[in-house]
């Protein structure tokens, strides 16, 4: 995966987030429409907290980061969700816009060859490809929270 393939993905996959949420009232509730589900401020604060993850892995060029990556991912996200529940929906969209203006800056870091390879990037297992850990908590990540947007 060379840079510019990244991101045209990522580009991509942004095009199809914002298209998701054009229309929604960011001023509006930060309830959930069903029992059980995501708010659209959960859904936000869940995306902007994996994408700071991935902001900090690249800065850092290391695969540290918070310690609930050691937890099941249902466990993990039962954390993150109780964490976002004191901002609003409005807050939670500026974080998550925020998150990934710095995750644009992070990713003009790296180069062809970081992408690719692990050995950039402390404590990664050598079998992970940095782009693969990258797009799968971002482009990759958005589709799984469209259902519970619109």
């Amino acid at each position: 995966m060379t840079k510019t393939d990244f991101f045209l993905n990522l580009q991509n996959g942004r095009r199809q987030w914002h298209q998701i949420w054009r229309g929604i009232d960011l001023f509006g509730t930060a309830s959930p429409r069903k029992p059980g589900e995501m708010s659209l401020r959960d859904i936000l604060y869940h995306v902007a907290w994996y994408e700071r993850e991935m902001v900090n892995m690249i800065r850092l060029r290391s695969l540290a980061g918070s310690p609930w990556w050691d937890l099941p991912v249902d466990e993990r996200n039962a954390h993150i969700l109780v964490e976002g529940q004191t901002i609003s929906l409005l807050q939670s969209w500026r974080l998550e816009e925020q998150a990934f203006t710095d995750l644009l800056a992070e990713l003009q870091t790296l180069n062809d060859e970081e992408l690719e390879d692990p050995s950039f990037f402390k404590d990664m297992p050598s079998d992970w490809i940095p782009w693969q850990v990258i797009a799968s908590n971002t482009y990759e990540h958005y589709p799984e929270h469209f259902s519970g947007i619109y």
